[in-house]
């Protein structure tokens, strides 16, 4: 069976919605339904609305813009260079002491670019700015500061009432920041340096506290440096090597010496003896006379016989000789138990001069050599208690070496870094460079005005619209409750 369809007008549209208009109240009918009031009257309505809100929009911006005094713009670009430094220097025997300066961006944290553009914005430096061009902090006003990515540059914009106010705050800000960074320098510097006499201060205290204790170790010691006790070491290591050299030249002197007492058929002490009596005038003459009165005595008795008066007298004087040679002989070689037989022996030319001299030569070496090796036991056993007392003190005495060493590096180092520190300033505040210097502007600024009629012309459309939607809402509205109403039912 078919259903009876029901149309609705508009007025029983506004029948039905009327009985959930008294459940929402007034606001919902004033919406919905709107007023009373004929076409013409809506239109002056909305015409008065329109006007009204024009005027409140551009009467503001057309005053702004009558009684705003133009601006100009002053530009101008820094540049901060990105290479770093660094700085060695050679202490001799000591070390080396070195400052490296990186470069600025080598920190990817930390942007100095970053950095610079609040020094720049900042109280301070806006007000020393100022305080150069004699004009307030609020009038100078703060420059727009853009960084371009992936460089070292700082674009600046600055407004000024003229363009030569504007090229002057540009130049005052620069001034003003390059101000600020030798301050912060300064400053940096003051107190590294306070820092940095303080660790010297106490460097040079432990450099001279090493330097005490190795003074009084070293007077209380025979040993005073290690170079000695190495010394000391070094000689005894010599004087053995020349002991050995000494005793094997003695065991050659000795052998060639009973070599020549065998060939002279001699005793070593009457080698002496020998060059002795043959060195003396005397008892060679003596020799002389006795070998004369020999051959006469012969020739005598050959001749006259045995017992002629003659011989007898020559028999005497031989006697006479033979006893002065024995005194001369025992006076010369001290020896009272040679026979006078032996003294002729050994004062006579039948031993071969050569040999008696070279064997008096050996023997004169060999006791050197002798003596020289007696001397150098001495020495040696002098030596080896020293080193065995001074081992020990020889030991402390390079440690405490060792600590003043250190003590002098570490203070000479400090000193050396000190100074090469001062060299370059710029390894926390780096150098800026004017890449662009500030420009004087030929026409003044117009972004204002533009941003103002932008900003009123988007104004006026959002009224428009909103008029519009107002206008036109009832019909939407009602359309799309008749909509509702007819699915409903």
């Amino acid at each position: 069976m078919n259903q009876p369809v029901i149309k609705l007008t508009t007025d029983n549209a506004r029948q039905v919605h009327q009985e959930s208009t008294s459940q929402h109240g007034f606001i919902y009918r004033a919406i919905v339904f709107g007023s009373s009031l004929s076409p013409k009257k809506r239109l002056a309505l909305y015409t008065s609305i329109l006007l009204l809100s024009l005027s409140l929009v551009w009467l503001p911006i057309s005053l702004f813009l009558a009684f705003t005094s133009p601006k100009f713009t002053s530009e101008w670009t820094l540049i901060m260079p990105g290479a770093g430094s660094g700085h060695a220097v050679n202490l001799d025997s000591l070390g080396q002491a070195t400052a490296n300066i990186a470069s600025p961006f080598t920190n990817t944290s930390i942007d100095p670019l970053v950095n610079y553009r609040e020094i720049v914005t900042s109280h301070t430096v806006l007000s020393k700015a100022a305080a150069m061009l004699d004009i307030s902090v609020k009038s100078f006003g703060k420059p727009r500061i853009k960084l371009i990515d992936q460089t070292s540059l700082m674009q600046f914009k600055i407004k000024g009432d003229t363009p030569e106010q504007a090229r002057d705050k540009s130049l005052a800000i620069y001034q003003a920041l390059q101000n600020q960074l030798e301050i912060l320098r300064n400053d940096e510097v003051a107190r590294i340096t306070k820092s940095s006499l303080s660790s010297i201060e106490d460097f040079g205290s432990k450099l001279q506290q090493t330097q005490l204790e190795k003074l009084n170790f070293q007077s209380r010691n025979s040993i005073i440096s290690v170079g000695q006790f190495e010394q000391l070491v070094t000689q005894m290591e010599y004087d053995v090597s020349t002991e050995q050299k000494l005793k094997a030249r003695e065991r050659f002197l000795q052998g060639q010496i009973q070599h020549l007492l065998t060939s002279v058929r001699l005793k070593p002490e009457e080698v002496s003896y020998a060059i002795t009596l043959r060195n003396d005038s005397l008892f060679q003459a003596q020799l002389s006379r006795q070998a004369e009165l020999k051959v006469q005595i012969d020739v005598t008795s050959a001749t006259w016989g045995s017992s002629h008066p003659k011989l007898n007298q020559l028999q005497a004087t031989l006697r006479s000789i033979n006893l002065a040679i024995a005194l001369r002989g025992k006076q010369l070689t001290k020896n009272q138990n040679l026979t006078t037989n032996e003294l002729i022996e050994l004062g006579s030319g039948k031993i071969k001069a050569i040999l008696l001299e070279k064997l008096a030569q050996f023997m004169a070496e060999a006791a050197g050599v002798s003596k020289q090796l007696s001397q150098l036991q001495i020495n040696i056993n002098g030596l080896k208690k020293r080193i065995e007392n001074g081992a020990a003190d020889a030991i402390k005495l390079e440690e405490l070496s060792r600590k003043q060493q250190v003590a002098t590096t570490v203070f000479s180092t400090a000193l050396a870094k000190q100074d090469i520190g001062k060299v370059d300033r710029f390894a926390s505040y780096p150098l800026i460079q004017i890449l662009a210097a500030p420009t004087l502007p030929e026409s003044p600024d117009k972004l204002h005005i533009k941003l103002a009629l932008v900003g009123g012309i988007a104004a006026t459309l959002f009224i428009i619209c909103g008029l519009l939607t107002l206008w036109i809402r009832k019909r939407l509205l009602q359309k799309i409750l008749l909509n509702e109403s007819s699915g409903s039912h």
